[in-house]
């Protein structure tokens, strides 16, 4: 009985010790559904936005400078673009959560974001 509840407790450690599973990534279609002809928010107190064009492209504003850049639509949910005021190429992917909330993901940060927060058009 020790032994069993030593295990128990055991277990319960180790789960609370792992990092949360990441959610099921959007597809290349949902993601394309996001962004695509909208503007979303970028950096973790809306310090900028990119708007997404049908034609490939991409307008970014971050703390007042604008660029314009191509972007390409990736599996595992990615949007992967280069630009010079982000020093170079990167992604972002994006993890389902449910019909409101979804996980913006960027290197080994991961933040909850509202489907909300995402405007219809060029919104800068």
């Amino acid at each position: 009985m020790q032994f069993a509840r030593a295990i128990s407790v055991f277990l319960v450690a180790v789960s609370l010790a792992l990092p949360a599973a990441a959610g099921p990534a959007f597809s290349k279609k949902e993601v394309k559904k996001l962004l695509v002809g909208n503007t979303y928010p970028l950096g973790k107190n809306n310090e900028g936005a990119m708007y997404v064009k049908p034609d490939g492209t991409m307008d970014v504003i971050w703390e007042g400078k604008t660029e314009t850049t191509t972007y390409k639509l990736r599996s595992r949910g990615r949007i992967c673009y280069e630009l010079a005021i982000f020093g170079g190429a990167e992604c972002i992917a994006f993890e389902k959560i449910d019909g409101q909330s979804f996980y913006q993901v960027f290197g080994d940060t991961k933040r909850k974001k509202q489907y909300s927060e995402i405007r219809p058009g060029k919104a800068f």
